[in-house]
């Protein structure tokens, strides 16, 4: 059929008629497509560019959906996001806060080391049951901070009580603080008053001042000097241990001096004394008398067994108002063989006072033996 120009109208073509091959290269335009025929099959792969798609009429929106249904503007829901999908890189530097961490969640491996600090800690937080076992060292422990309910019982011992020089000891002072009281003079004593502790020389005590040693077959005699006698001590107690003498049947005696020493007085006295002896089977007693000797034990044996003990009290020989007084009580093995106690007394008949007493064998020297000084002070 003969079709004049431009006369072939839609009512003449056939439906599908136009094929792609009858329609010209870019000769179809938006106005030609029916609203929503372009479907998922006419769109080729990769073909629906950023530019292709609607601008969104808010920001911070993407295109999609909530839920099953038609795509539109959305936010991001937590729906949205795989479980796991936002990891360290997804989020931004300093962006979580404590708002953002479960409860309980951050646990050792989430914490750099040396990253706890004293800041990070609450008051109190610490317990005994997070500490370690011996971590807590002196630098740890603030000064003063460890009081009497810190310590156990019977914890403290000497090594770790502060040293003290030689001879303190700890007391209480007036201000109900410990304190050291230093120690004190020779033959002093600790005294109280009721109220506070002191050194004070001892009072109607015995002190031991000097011992004499006339052992080696040498000494003539042996003196105790104003060193000794003195006005500290209103008595003496002069001791004599195993003395053995080097000559048989020698009298023991004892004589004082007003000089310390420089002479000794051989006259004057009024001494008296008084013996009882055995020797197995007879029993002796006498008196007797001398003004030679302040105090004298006759007829002393020399023999290897034989020796002299005992003792004599010198009364206040610094009185210069009264008799210089001397009592006695010895043992000895006399010359013949008895065993004989000795008791006397006797003075310088002559007021003033002494400073130096001697005690000698009348001959000869001594082999071995000891003799004592002891002061004693009733005030």
């Amino acid at each position: 059929m003969a079709i004049a120009g431009n006369k072939a109208t839609t009512a003449r073509i056939d439906a599908d008629a136009v094929t792609g091959a009858k329609i010209a290269d870019d000769a179809i335009n938006s106005e030609h497509y029916t609203d929503g025929s372009i479907d998922n099959a006419h769109i080729a792969d990769d073909q629906v560019t950023y530019a292709k798609m609607q601008d969104t009429s808010t920001a911070n929106r993407v295109l999609g959906a909530a839920s099953a249904g038609a795509i539109g503007e959305v936010q991001v829901a937590t729906a949205m996001i795989a479980a796991d999908a936002v990891n360290g890189d997804k989020l931004a530097d300093d962006a979580c806060n404590s708002e953002h961490y479960t409860d309980g969640s951050i646990d050792t491996a989430h914490i750099a080391d040396s990253q706890v600090t004293a800041d990070k800690l609450a008051s109190n937080a610490v317990t005994n049951a997070k500490m370690a076992d011996n971590a807590v060292d002196s630098a740890e422990i603030a000064n003063g901070a460890i009081d009497t309910a810190h310590i156990a019982d019977n914890q403290v011992t000497v090594a770790k009580l502060v040293d003290l020089a030689r001879g303190s000891i700890v007391i209480g002072n007036a201000s109900a603080a410990s304190a050291e009281l230093t120690k004190g003079s020779a033959n002093t004593v600790l005294t109280s008053d009721g109220t506070d502790i002191a050194w004070a020389a001892a009072a109607g005590t015995v002190v031991f001042l000097v011992e004499n040693n006339v052992t080696g077959g040498v000494h003539l005699s042996t003196a105790f000097s104003s060193t000794y006698i003195t006005s500290t001590y209103e008595r003496y107690l002069i001791t004599f241990q195993d003395l053995d003498f080097n000559n048989d049947n020698v009298t023991f005696y004892a004589q004082v001096s007003a000089d310390n020493g420089s002479s000794y007085k051989t006259s004057g006295y009024r001494t008296a004394g008084y013996y009882t002896e055995y020797n197995g089977s007879g029993t002796n007693t006498t008196t007797d008398n001398t003004a030679s000797y302040l105090m004298a034990a006759t007829s002393v044996g020399n023999a290897a067994t034989e020796s002299l003990s005992g003792h004599m009290w010198l009364i206040n020989p610094a009185n210069s108002s009264t008799f210089a007084q001397a009592y006695w009580d010895l043992v000895y093995d006399a010359e013949d063989g008895y065993t004989r106690r000795y008791i006397g007394a006797g003075n310088w008949a002559t007021a003033g006072a002494i400073n130096n007493i001697k005690f000698a064998p009348s001959g000869g020297v001594w082999n071995s033996g000891k003799i004592c000084v002891y002061g004693v002070k009733n005030s």
